[in-house]
């Protein structure tokens, strides 16, 4: 393996893609997916990233993760390392363009299957009320607000935001009082990966995070991988040097 001037890191976009987007990773994923979502997976199935949005236009986007699972569901897992003030707009309109795209000429809507997209974000990005470390992991979905009745109406939208330096505070402050990590919190770790003690607890206490771990060295070794990110710094190098 070269020796490289930088870190690659887990969460870092194609790294982050690598691992958990790409055949063979479908037991990394679904264990990180439940630790998110709470609910048991059976299997997933890795679909094409591609949403065409703007039609007009001719923008595409590609997503980090897509998967559908056995029951007709779909899933969508982004990183996204900074945001602005207004990065909601961006969460549903890929939310929105997913589930539209779910939906074929002349089918019913009661067959419309519930989107799941699940944010993670190396930023800090809800303030006011939730602005606590405890509140790393937000759930977001559609709720009258008189009443709070939400359960049996527009449950086919579910958001899962998770912001990693919340995290980080949060399981620092657990850690020190001697409480037991959760799953989702050791996937976390993992993916933030600037704790590296904490880092190895996680692994060493659960299968699939060795599998991530392993998954992990064996992409830094990769050749094209580094291509890549070399090529990546270089341009962002000459752009900032063309603004200067």
């Amino acid at each position: 393996m070269q020796d490289l001037d930088f870190e690659i890191l887990p969460k870092d976009d194609l790294m982050f893609k690598a691992i958990y987007g790409t055949s063979g990773s479908e037991n990394i994923l679904k264990s990180f997916i439940s630790s998110v979502l709470k609910i048991k997976i059976k299997s997933i199935e890795y679909i094409s990233k591609e949403i065409i949005n703007r039609p007009n236009k001719g923008k595409h986007n590609c997503l980090d993760v897509l998967v559908v699972l056995d029951n007709g569901e779909k899933i969508n897992v982004e990183m996204q390392s900074e945001v602005n003030s207004k990065f909601d707009n961006r969460m549903l309109a890929y939310w929105s363009e997913l589930y539209v795209n779910s939906f074929k000429a002349g089918e019913k809507y009661e067959n419309l299957k519930k989107v799941y997209a699940i944010w993670i974000i190396d930023d800090n990005f809800f303030k006011e009320k939730i602005d606590f470390e405890e509140n790393y992991h937000t759930k977001w979905k559609i709720t009258e607000q008189k009443t709070g009745i939400s359960k049996g109406y527009f449950e086919n939208l579910e958001m899962h935001v998770l912001e990693l330096p919340k995290m980080r505070k949060y399981v620092t402050i657990k850690e020190k009082e001697g409480e037991e990590l959760t799953l989702l919190e050791k996937w976390l770790i993992f993916i933030d990966y600037t704790n590296k003690e904490l880092v190895d607890m996680a692994v060493r206490t659960e299968k699939e995070l060795r599998e991530a771990m392993a998954k992990y060295h064996e992409l830094l070794k990769d050749e094209y991988m580094i291509r890549v990110y070399q090529h990546e710094r270089r341009m962002k190098a000459d752009a900032y040097t063309r603004e200067q």
